[in-house]
């Protein structure tokens, strides 16, 4: 380890024990499996399978009744790279066209192919959904919102993506530069997305299973779902931006969460590369 790196690194252990921990360590501590832990989830786990409540949480995602639905086409990604090629290729960008929308094909191969509905598979105990990313349980506890500008066949305005139906539905139709500037400001972009995707995540449907465990695999999914999003970007000569600086009680009032038993827990950004510029 470099001498300016580990001074750095002793500075910052220096500061933790003179201090009570900070929470996100107590968090990792008490999220630990210990053995005890381990044979107390088993059991609880048991407890959910013997009951059947396992498929009814998988299938509890959300919806908004008597908000206006836009179907989405089925998703149709056509590969003209091979996966080395898009995965070397990836680079986040901040600055995107202002005039070249993407299509609702596009948007649709993203979403159903990320976290949408990808097969079935019937038991006994009735139909499993299945999709592109695993999710401890099959419990898949995120949400996903879109803050649109530029897609084609959707007006401006906020959506959520109804999973079920692989359908959006319309909870604001409005311009949203005005917010979408200031997020642009607030996070360092050099000009508007096409849209922003906000994950939210449902604590209680993984951890109502896994405990404090679950919190972990949360964030986990959060991420698996994130880079999946963004290569799927790459293969259709989109482009993204992962986000992490967002004002959490602001976004989450924007969309209507509580922060508590529903909060965000990831943002990304797409659009089109300005034809005269390369990304970074």
């Amino acid at each position: 380890m470099k001498p300016r790196v580990r001074h750095i690194l002793q500075e910052w252990e220096q500061s933790q024990q003179r201090r009570e921990a900070p929470p996100s360590l107590l968090f990792h501590e008490n999220s630990k499996l210990t053995r005890p832990g381990l044979d107390e989830l088993g059991r609880r786990i048991g407890r959910i399978m013997s009951e059947g409540l396992t498929k009814e949480l998988a299938r509890s995602w959300k919806c908004y009744p008597g908000h206006p639905q836009v179907e989405l086409p089925r998703a149709n990604l056509v590969l003209e790279r091979g996966l080395q090629e898009v995965i070397v290729g990836r680079r986040s960008l901040r600055a995107f066209d202002p005039h070249r929308p993407v299509t609702l094909q596009e948007l649709a191969n993203l979403l159903q192919l990320s976290y949408g509905i990808t097969g079935r598979l019937e038991d006994s105990g009735g139909t499993q959904y299945l999709r592109a990313i695993p999710s401890a349980g099959a419990l898949y506890p995120l949400e996903l919102y879109l803050m649109v500008q530029r897609v084609q066949g959707l007006d401006p305005g906020l959506y959520h993506y109804r999973v079920a139906h692989h359908a959006l539905e319309a909870l604001e139709l409005a311009d949203q530069s005005e917010s979408m500037q200031r997020m642009e400001r607030e996070w360092g972009m050099g000009s508007a997305p096409a849209f922003y995707l906000v994950v939210s995540a449902l604590f209680a449907r993984t951890m109502i299973k896994y405990r404090e465990r679950g919190y972990r695999f949360i964030l986990m999914e959060a991420g698996m779902l994130g880079q999946c999003a963004t290569l799927l970007a790459e293969c259709q000569q989109l482009h993204s931006c992962m986000m992490g600086g967002w004002l959490d009680d602001e976004l989450n009032g924007l969309l209507g969460l509580d922060g508590s038993s529903e909060s965000v827990v990831h943002v990304m950004c797409f659009g089109r590369a300005p034809r005269e510029d390369a990304h970074g």
